[in-house]
């Protein structure tokens, strides 16, 4: 069975009309709430690759839909914690995609719970009508990432740094980012087979020899080494203290960065034993 959307604004859309409902955390940290403010347009700065997808639903039938994927740009205003917390800042928050089944789109507001992932795990999310989400997964494939981008494109400005996921320099690069980040997520990682690959499985793109929208080739070559590079020495997976996971109820979940914090994180056993969701954070 195959389920074909209609992106808006190139972004991908809800896959059907009220099938939004709320998430199910498992050993992430709620820090409170932001309001996202979304950049118009959305990807400012590298732009996105235009490509057709091929994901699962929540009963494993595969649907399909053409979409724009690349890195979103936006600002940040909060309440409860510090909103430098964001990677670059709060007027500057970069973030990717990390929820195919509902919807957002340039200058839109939205108000987002803030989650940190833990060293505990397992960090998953699910909800009705969307597969469980490995998080764990997408750390590994950002490590190899960033240290890919440091081995192999240094000709292009890149060096060590726990940052590189969030600073594309072109289209093809921000547009493969995203595609990495939305493999770790859907893949069947219960399927050795297509445990990484952009191009078969449970979650891919189409193929050259497909209905078009095809991913750029420098992006795929991109995808294709840093697969190659996890679980390698020194592409080791990213630090859960790097990245923040921002989810709503009726809005695309997002992942952004989260940079080095002056105080410890609130994922001791003291504070998830009293329940503690809210918490405040200065950079030093």
């Amino acid at each position: 069975m195959r389920f074909s959307a209609k992106p808006i604004s190139g972004l991908v859309l809800a896959s059907a009309a009220g099938l939004l409902s709320s998430a199910t955390q498992a050993e992430l940290i709620s820090i409170g709430d932001a309001q996202i403010q979304f950049a118009n347009p959305i990807f400012q700065d590298t732009g996105s690759d235009r490509v057709r997808l091929y994901y699962p639903d929540a009963s494993g039938n595969e649907r399909s839909m053409v979409t724009n994927a690349g890195r979103f740009s936006s600002s940040a205003s909060t309440d409860d914690f510090d909103a430098d917390i964001f990677y670059e800042d709060a007027d500057l928050v970069y973030m990717y995609c990390v929820d195919l089944y509902q919807s957002v789109s340039s200058g839109w507001s939205v108000s987002y719970d803030v989650n940190q992932l833990t060293d505990t795990g397992p960090n998953t999310l699910t909800e009705n009508q969307h597969p469980e989400r490995d998080f764990d997964r997408t750390l590994s494939f950002l490590g190899a990432l960033n240290y890919t981008l440091a081995e192999s494109y240094s000709d292009l400005g890149f060096g060590q740094s726990n940052y590189n996921w969030l600073n594309p320099t072109a289209n093809w690069m921000s547009g493969a980012i995203q595609l990495g980040i939305w493999e770790s997520l859907y893949e069947d990682v219960g399927n050795s087979n297509f445990a990484w690959d952009i191009s078969s499985g449970d979650f891919r793109v189409a193929s050259n020899g497909g209905s078009g929208n095809t991913m750029d080739s420098r992006g795929a070559e991109l995808l294709a080494r840093t697969f190659a590079n996890i679980g390698t020495a020194g592409a080791d997976a990213l630090g859960t203290q790097y990245a923040l996971v921002l989810t709503s109820d009726r809005y695309q979940d997002m992942i952004a960065g989260d940079p080095p914090a002056g105080v410890s994180a609130p994922g001791t056993v003291g504070l998830m034993a009293a329940g503690l969701a809210l918490f405040r954070r200065r950079r030093s």
